[in-house]
């Protein structure tokens, strides 16, 4: 019960204030303060989100560069088994 009534809101115009027990002004917030709070915050978050998604992506790149290198190698060597089961074969 003791902190809550240290405490009190006090509601003028577009501001709010809270103001502790001694009466020292602990937040003042107009519309215009909140705002950009909010847009800094969303720019943020924005920002975060797409640093996120570059790097995955080229992550993503990376691994289907080194499997498609992979593919490569894999469809030489099975031509190159096949060539050899055909040689052996001619021979015989």
């Amino acid at each position: 019960m003791e902190f809550i009534n240290r405490r009190r809101r006090i509601i003028t115009g577009r501001n709010i204030n809270i103001v502790d027990s001694g009466g020292v002004r602990i937040m003042k917030l107009t519309l215009g303060k909140k705002m950009v709070g909010s847009f800094a915050v969303i720019l943020l978050l924005l920002v975060a989100v797409g640093f996120i998604s570059f790097n995955t992506i080229r992550a993503i790149n990376k691994e289907t560069a080194i499997e498609r290198e992979n593919s490569k190698m894999r469809y030489f060597f099975s031509e190159k088994v096949t060539d050899h089961l055909i040689w052996i074969t001619a021979i015989r």
